[in-house]
């Protein structure tokens, strides 16, 4: 199992071998955090990631540009980690490749918000930069921004209940790291200083 981390800074590497990483150029990387991310999850049309990816080549050079990529993808990180359905879709084998942001995702929808906020790092996709201004770029700071809102909201729904609880020394960690995912939320930060203040500091 290949394990990609997506949430702080961009890793690639085998699962259970922290010190042992995978490397891919930057754009194939990126092709690979598509595929493992994108919504639906699933399948990707071939086209699609054309567009995304290759905007300005022509279909012929783009469509051998994403043959190559795919193919260096199988070559570096395992034949097992993608899927392909027919000669037009193209996914990722969940059973070869594990993705904390997906893992983020699943958590919050299970309501297991303090599992899923163990995952969320920093920002989605930080510091993976391909170089050219593609529908990657546009796409990367739309995801990275509701990936951020989502983790807001878990931590902030994690103060309230341990305010509710009258655990203030859970709240007062939950608005803090509320506050740091957002800090321009300006009614997280007076609960905070009034927490604050309350416990005497």
């Amino acid at each position: 199992m290949i394990e990609l981390r997506t949430l702080g800074a961009t890793q690639l590497r085998p699962q259970g071998a922290p010190d042992r990483g995978l490397y891919l150029q930057p754009k194939r990387l990126a092709v690979l955090a598509y595929l493992a991310t994108a919504r639906p999850r699933g399948m990707h049309r071939r086209d699609g990631l054309l567009v995304v990816f290759w905007p300005e080549e022509s279909e012929q050079r783009a469509r051998n540009a994403l043959s190559q990529t795919l193919h260096a993808i199988r070559r570096n990180v395992g034949h097992d980690v993608l899927l392909s359905g027919g000669h037009e879709f193209i996914g990722i084998n969940p059973a070869g490749l594990a993705c904390d942001a997906v893992e983020f995702e699943e958590h919050l929808e299970r309501g297991e918000l303090e599992e899923a906020l163990r995952l969320y790092r920093g920002e989605f996709l930080r510091g993976l930069l391909i170089g050219e201004g593609t529908g990657f770029d546009r796409w990367q700071e739309s995801e990275a921004w509701r990936l951020q809102r989502r983790a807001w909201k878990a931590a902030a729904a994690l103060a309230d209940a341990a305010e509710a609880d009258g655990n203030t020394v859970a709240a007062l960690h939950w608005l803090e790291q509320a506050v740091e995912l957002l800090p321009t939320d300006e009614a997280l930060l007076r609960r905070l200083l009034v927490l604050t203040d309350s416990m005497g500091d």
